[in-house]
């Protein structure tokens, strides 16, 4: 059976329309993924690259966005499959933005909220966060929370933690409460490369972590 056969023929054709485009023109920082096996219809992925002068510059943060049947007239879901510390953004990975929710619109598609997700990053908003951590320090004492946030980027989504990428891990980025289905085997991290992060330092070479990475997890602990 096909994945898509509970779809409405319309909300297939729209889709299809909307992934093309967006492969044709990709959103600044964007990259949508094509993975095998994944249903590119009812469940699209990722990455967004952290926009520069932000704690979460340099680093790779895989989405989600789930699709119904009810689509455009219900928003897709979101989520970050990579870790991240922002008060918009659950410690289960589920996105808070009102795009998404009482703001949205049947004329927005998948192109805008991808935008609005990566402009999240540029831009939180404490009012409504789901992680009153993030959103109490973002209020409070805006050098801890850019500190930790980018403890937490270098540690879970740069490449040498494999963070991100299409055939990333979530064994290690997901807490224990992530479910199953939300993990992937391990794979090889992609090639790309960024200026704050060496490359080649993927999945298969973690067990000779540098010391300095192993000191950030020991500070990422103490936070």
């Amino acid at each position: 059976m096909s994945l898509c056969e509970n779809l409405p023929p319309g909300v297939i054709t729209r889709l299809f329309r909307e992934v093309q485009s967006l492969r044709d023109e990709p959103v600044h920082g964007v990259e949508l993924l094509n993975d095998s096996g994944q249903d590119v219809l009812t469940e699209l992925h990722a990455v967004i690259t952290g926009p520069e002068d932000t704690p979460y510059e340099a680093g790779s943060f895989r989405v989600k966005l789930v699709l119904s049947g009810e689509y455009p007239y219900q928003p897709p879901r979101g989520y970050f499959l990579t870790k991240i510390f922002h008060p918009n953004v659950s410690e289960q990975g589920d996105i808070c933005v009102n795009t998404l929710k009482r703001d949205w619109q049947s004329s927005y598609g998948i192109r805008h909220v991808l935008t609005v997700i990566r402009c999240l990053l540029i831009d939180p908003n404490p009012e409504s966060a789901l992680n009153e951590e993030a959103g109490r320090l973002l209020l409070e004492d805006y050098a801890a929370f850019a500190a930790r946030a980018r403890i937490w980027t270098e540690v879970h989504a740069s490449p040498r933690t494999g963070g991100g990428g299409a055939a990333a891990t979530r064994e290690d980025m997901a807490p224990k409460s992530w479910p199953a289905s939300e993990r992937k085997t391990p794979g090889t991290t992609p090639g790309s490369k960024h200026h704050s992060s060496p490359s080649g330092f993927g999945l298969g070479n973690q067990g000779a972590m540098s010391a300095s990475m192993r000191e950030k997890r020991r500070s990422l602990k103490r936070l």
